[in-house]
């Protein structure tokens, strides 16, 4: 996944060959584990096939380093992610609508969930 912050200070400029010249552009990640975004307000998600989700601090990439994410879940359930205003949901294997206090993890704990629901029918957050 390739996510791009707008800079200030210049428009966008493709090259020929499709591809976006640096100006007016801001890397914020490179990971191919990124199946899925989510942004609302001024805040971006990103969810990893892995289950885990992050939140960008907005801060960009520096070569190939991109640290400016924090982990908000690791939990291999996670099938999707959506937001709204300030809020953060996801949604589980199993149904489970689950919503985020904006606490990240520390260590192997990820403490910032709220369960909201639990319905085996659920396929979709919109």
């Amino acid at each position: 996944m390739l996510a791009l912050k707008r800079s200030r200070s210049a428009a966008p400029r493709f090259r020929d060959r499709g591809s976006l010249s640096r100006p007016g552009w801001q890397k914020l990640d490179g990971n191919p584990a990124a199946v899925g975004i989510a942004a609302a307000g001024n805040q971006l998600f990103q969810l990893h096939k892995d289950g885990s989700i992050w939140r960008s601090t907005g801060a960009g990439c520096s070569g190939s380093s991109c640290p400016g994410w924090q982990m908000l879940d690791d939990n291999p359930a996670a099938t999707a992610i959506v937001s709204a205003g300030n809020q953060l949901f996801q949604l589980h294997k199993d149904g489970s609508i689950w919503r985020s206090t904006g606490a990240r993890c520390s260590g192997s704990s990820c403490p910032g969930w709220q369960k909201l629901d639990s319905n085996a029918a659920t396929i979709a957050l919109a």
